[in-house]
């Protein structure tokens, strides 16, 4: 298995408040239960009973009046008291402690997703690091009533998957109230994009993706089918740009990147042959990043801080993931390497909405630059060097009749230092000048 890209899909959920009576059985106050269950074992006068509980003749007479209003108890012609038939119900056995029946009222907040309106039990805030799946405006218009009538359906089965707790045993539903709409949420879903062969053809394991909704069981043919669908809808071909700036432009000329692309086709067959530099998949893919980072603790200096360049593309499929954000904070925080990040926006100020992928705050930090020569780069590319010692270009790759629903990112790593030092240098000149300039800031490479 190959896996081609790493991507999280933010599935749309809501957070419904649900108003609620059920019937459950309650413990009765301890000296109650103590009183009634001494009574299970036969009948007993006032006397005894006061004697037993250690209680004088007027607290347990007081006592004994209540439990006879309630006809929990009653009395025998010898004056002694016994448990009255309703009572005995409470029991099961002569060890139980004594439970009656009640109906209580209920509010309680349960996540559905608003595909199948299944009970989602991971859920997120934010909208960042991942592509969206919009949900049908119809089903959203009357998402209340679908609500109320699956929680009304499945209120024993939400019981069983741990959706609903309660205290009571055996608690059966009475009545469903009112249900309101409390908040949008996310829930996330790392998809499984890999590879297998079959034969001596690599082909999408399609079965991997579907059972990523396994959770979701009323919605996960439908799910995939949307997925499929939005990833499909931006995914641009972007071949011919692609094979034009690996033929021209003289920075990537030594590269083997363009091997996979045959015909103005993916060559997804070829990645089998691929040699150990070259990576497929993005570099914060988990393989990939451990590799990245084991290779970054090699080239590691003592008591020297090692500029990090890192261009990235511009291009709907990068950074949407959870290990994107996990790998970049990495570096942000490494003590022997300064990150200095390229990214692309149509200008200055729309960086930080054209960038979700990075959190605003960050955007002060001063680690984000311009390159301003915005005709240097294929913005399809991505590189990542360090001078002296290595560069890695990643060409992103959308083919809009390959079988695979993403980008296919596609790099090799080079330890030539005539390639490594000239990618270093373009670098190092656009934020020396950035520097001079107006300071750090995030910046245009080129325009989408």
């Amino acid at each position: 298995m190959l896996n081609y890209h790493d991507v999280d899909v933010l599935l749309p959920v809501q957070k419904f408040l649900v108003d609620f009576s059920f019937s459950g059985k309650k413990p009765l106050d301890f000296v109650h239960s103590i009183l009634l269950r001494t009574l299970r074992l036969g009948p007993c006068s006032s006397v005894q009973l006061a004697s037993f509980l250690n209680l004088d003749q007027n607290e347990i007479t007081i006592l004994l009046n209540e439990l006879l209003a309630k006809r929990e108890i009653k009395s025998t012609e010898n004056d002694l008291f016994e448990l009255s038939e309703a009572a005995k119900r409470y029991f099961k056995s002569v060890s139980d402690i004594p439970q009656v029946e009640q109906i209580s009222d209920r509010t309680v907040s349960v996540i559905f997703d608003l595909i199948g309106f299944d009970p989602v039990l991971s859920y997120e805030y934010s909208g960042n690091n991942g592509i969206q799946i919009q949900a049908d405006q119809n089903r959203l218009s009357e998402s209340e009533k679908i609500a109320k009538a699956a929680f009304q359906k499945n209120f024993y089965s939400y019981i069983e998957q741990g959706v609903l707790t309660f205290y009571q045993d055996h608690p059966q539903l009475y009545k469903v109230g009112k249900v309101t709409n409390d908040r949008q949420l996310f829930n996330r879903v790392n998809l499984d994009l890999s590879l297998k062969l079959q034969g001596d053809q690599l082909i999408p394991d399609v079965h991997a993706v579907e059972s990523c909704f396994s959770h979701l069981p009323s919605s996960t043919t439908l799910l995939t089918k949307m997925v499929n669908s939005t990833l499909q809808s931006i995914k641009v071909d972007n071949i011919d740009s692609i094979q034009a700036e690996l033929a021209y432009n003289p920075m990537l000329e030594s590269l083997n990147i363009k091997n996979f692309l045959k015909k103005e086709k993916l060559d997804l067959t070829c990645l089998v042959q691929r040699t150990e530099h070259q990576i497929v998949g993005p570099i914060y893919e988990p393989s990939n990043q451990e590799k990245f980072l084991n290779l970054l603790e090699r080239c590691t200096e003592d008591n020297k801080v090692q500029d990090l360049y890192w261009l990235t593309p511009s291009n709907p499929f990068f950074g949407e993931s959870t290990n994107f954000k996990n790998f970049f904070n990495k570096l942000i925080i490494s003590e022997s390497y300064d990150l200095k990040m390229f990214l692309p926006c149509t200008s200055l100020k729309n960086a930080p909405w054209e960038n979700n992928h990075i959190e605003r705050s960050l955007f002060s930090s001063g680690k984000f630059l311009a390159l301003d020569e915005s005709g240097l780069f294929n913005s399809d590319f991505e590189v990542l060097v360090v001078k002296d010692k290595f560069c890695i270009v990643i060409a992103h790759i959308h083919d809009s009749d390959a079988p695979v629903l993403t980008a296919v990112p596609i790099g090799e790593l080079t330890l030539d230092l005539n390639v490594v030092n000239g990618f270093a240098d373009v670098f190092a000149k656009s934020k020396q000048q950035a520097d001079e300039e107006r300071g750090p800031c995030y910046g245009v490479i080129t325009a989408k």
